[in-house]
């Protein structure tokens, strides 16, 4: 539970700050690709282990996890038709046969045209939401998250005590 609440907090802390862009974008884009793949797989596992190994922001990795994960389920009338046309292209059946006769290959789960479809769609959409949410956080920075911070409920949420306990926390550390 700490290390959520302190992931959250220093979201918010670099959501003002001037540095890591390029941190939180990563974040939001590596959790962009966890919401479009199944948890129980081995590329969903690699991209955990991304998060957790390079200087990526854990906070917005997970809430863009779980943005994401709504933003498929509404997605899954396009990704199942892209992940079956991919399957049945004659073309690309010598890769699927190369691919599926690999060992352990089999727990990818891309036999499967959902979870295809779904992997495709986020590989090919990383750049274009990496520069997106790049661009939409210099912009939060430069007009709104000024005002947020001198708002009421920015005042409100520092006069918490959750937000003393973690500033407490923080002196600690």
């Amino acid at each position: 539970m700490t290390y959520l609440l302190k992931s959250f907090f220093s979201l918010i802390q670099l959501l003002h700050s001037e540095t890591g862009e390029n941190s939180i974008a990563s974040g939001i884009t590596l959790g962009f690709i966890l919401g479009f793949i199944p948890m129980f797989t081995p590329q969903a596992l690699i991209i955990l282990l991304l998060v957790f190994i390079f200087k990526v922001q854990v906070g917005a990795a997970l809430l863009s996890w779980l943005g994401c994960s709504l933003l498929a389920l509404i997605a899954l009338p396009l990704l199942e038709p892209l992940g079956f046309y991919l399957l049945s292209t004659s073309s690309l059946e010598p890769l699927w046969t190369f691919l599926f006769n690999i060992p352990g290959s089999h727990l990818s789960l891309l036999n499967n045209s959902l979870v295809l479809g779904g992997f495709i769609t986020s590989i090919v959409l990383t750049p274009l939401v990496f520069i997106i949410s790049k661009a939409l956080l210099k912009k939060y920075r430069q007009s709104i998250g000024k005002k947020i911070n001198n708002s009421k409920f920015a005042r409100l949420i520092k006069a918490t005590k959750l937000y003393s306990f973690y500033t407490t926390y923080e002196k600690f550390k």
